[in-house]
């Protein structure tokens, strides 16, 4: 019996790279394996057994099975053959195509990069470049208004033109990070967590020790004077502008952030190794506020939620916590 072809090939942009050979050719860069706990395990064990067997089938069993048929003119025979392996065959594509969307930790099978697969190397650097560029203008066009204009002011929740000037940028970020991504949504990690008991598990001690982490922090570099968005001073005259602002900060900053920094930015460096992107992206997160003593306290707070992306495989945990550490800052000015 011929075993079953396995290919093992190392991508410099893609570890864990499985190619599977059932009887004909699967692109390299179409089949994933990534950190595979027991049970996943045991489930592509069965996959492999199952294709196995089927391809121990097809390449020896076929071809003498086919000779006495045909030696035999046995057409009964021949047919039963045919018959059986179009079942084999269809119920291997059956059992494969309830698995071909698994989340991360588990494995991918996909076609091609338009049957919901990362895409080719080459797709995923121009992708990267694109958000290592867009990112780094952002950033730029901060730090440029930082250095010329100052600090915030610190009574910009009172108006009505921040929170639409506010809306009007995520809005932008929204629409370039879409643009970046392309057909290849998956890459935003907008999915279910594997487990939201699990996410709830981690998200919340992870919460607390950041939040705990950047308030000793602010104690020794006031980043949160540096920001300077809260007011001194609760305004009741200035309500409404504090609660559109106040949608707009706890509610679509969250969203557009964690899109672009640890949907669309985790998923194009999470191939460079977990702790490469987690680090990347945290750093990148703190550097687009384009602030300098606030930058500390901003990448960890950006490097906890892209370690509780990477554990969870969704950004929804992460949008969570980072509404509520905003929220958390805006309620501040009743304390």
């Amino acid at each position: 019996m011929v075993p079953l072809d396995r290919r093992l090939a190392d991508s410099p942009a893609e570890q864990h790279v499985l190619a599977l050979t059932l009887c004909r050719e699967v692109e390299q860069a179409a089949v994933r394996v990534l950190q595979l706990d027991a049970d996943q395990r045991q489930l592509v064990d069965d996959l492999l057994q199952l294709a196995r067997e089927l391809c121990e089938l097809g390449r020896a069993g076929v071809a003498d099975a086919l000779a006495a048929a045909v030696a035999g003119d046995d057409a009964d025979d021949l047919a039963l053959l045919v018959f059986e392996l179009r079942e084999a065959r269809a119920e291997l594509d059956h059992v494969l195509g309830e698995w071909t969307d698994l989340p991360e930790g588990a494995v991918s099978l996909v076609g091609s990069e338009g049957a919901g697969g990362h895409g080719s190397e080459s797709s995923m650097r121009r992708r990267l470049v694109a958000w290592i560029l867009f990112v780094a203008l952002i950033s730029s066009v901060a730090y440029a208004s930082r250095f010329a204009a100052g600090p915030p002011e610190r009574n910009a929740l009172y108006k009505w033109s921040t929170a639409v000037s506010e809306l009007f940028v995520f809005a932008i970020i929204i629409a370039v990070t879409l643009a970046i991504t392309g057909s290849q949504r998956q890459l935003l990690a907008l999915r279910r967590p594997h487990s939201w008991r699990q996410a709830a598990t981690l998200g919340v001690p992870v919460f607390i020790a950041a939040f705990v982490a950047i308030s000793a922090l602010d104690r020794a570099l006031p980043g949160s004077r540096e920001q300077g968005l809260v007011p001194k001073h609760w305004e009741p005259s200035h309500a409404g502008a504090y609660a559109a602002n106040f949608v707009v900060i706890a509610g679509v900053a969250p969203f557009a952030e964690e899109l672009l920094f640890r949907g669309l930015g985790y998923s194009l460096l999470e191939p460079f190794g977990r702790w490469t992107a987690i680090l990347a992206v945290g750093i990148a997160f703190g550097l687009y506020h384009g602030l300098v003593e606030a930058l500390p306290e901003l990448a960890l707070f950006g490097c906890a939620l892209a370690w509780l992306r990477s554990r969870t495989g969704s950004v929804y945990p992460g949008m969570l916590a980072h509404a509520t550490f905003n929220a958390i800052g805006l309620v501040s000015v009743f304390l």
